[in-house]
């Protein structure tokens, strides 16, 4: 039934799954596929897991029927790290202590975030500490 009421729809429409792994019984699984291998063209999936859900991934991905980010995806390059803090986050930092950063942060964006709005300001800062953990850079 839900798929003969998706069917009729004109207008795109995204269904957005959210910590799929957390479901663990089969016949969700099940009737995920179903739904996904019939899915009218107007209406697009998106499931956020933190694994890979069991699914045939690999069917879908040789038919080009599915799209994945990854983490490596969501990270920031050094490139787009150093773009971020010191254009954008108005600061002037070294190669060095930009990829001391994103190294520290792995790339995520919050991450890079928290420790540019903790350096921001600070006339007295002229590089960061050496051991910067995350927590606030004390100067």
């Amino acid at each position: 039934m839900l798929l003969n009421d998706l069917g009729v729809l004109t207008t795109p429409l995204a269904l957005i799954l959210d910590d799929y792994h957390l479901i663990t019984a089969p016949p969700i699984h099940e009737a995920l596929v179903f739904l996904i291998d019939h899915l009218p063209p107007t209406l697009r999936l998106v499931i956020t897991t933190r694994i890979d859900p069991p699914l045939p991934l690999a069917r879908w991905r040789v038919r080009n029927q599915l799209v994945e980010l990854r983490a490596d995806d969501l990270r920031f390059t050094p490139a787009e790290a150093a773009t971020f803090l010191n254009e954008a986050m108005g600061l002037t930092l070294s190669a060095a202590e930009i990829t001391a950063l994103e190294t520290r942060t792995e790339g995520w964006i919050a991450g890079l975030q928290l420790a540019a709005l903790s350096i921001q300001g600070r006339a007295e800062c002229d590089q960061l500490h050496p051991s910067f953990s995350g927590s606030p850079v004390m100067c």
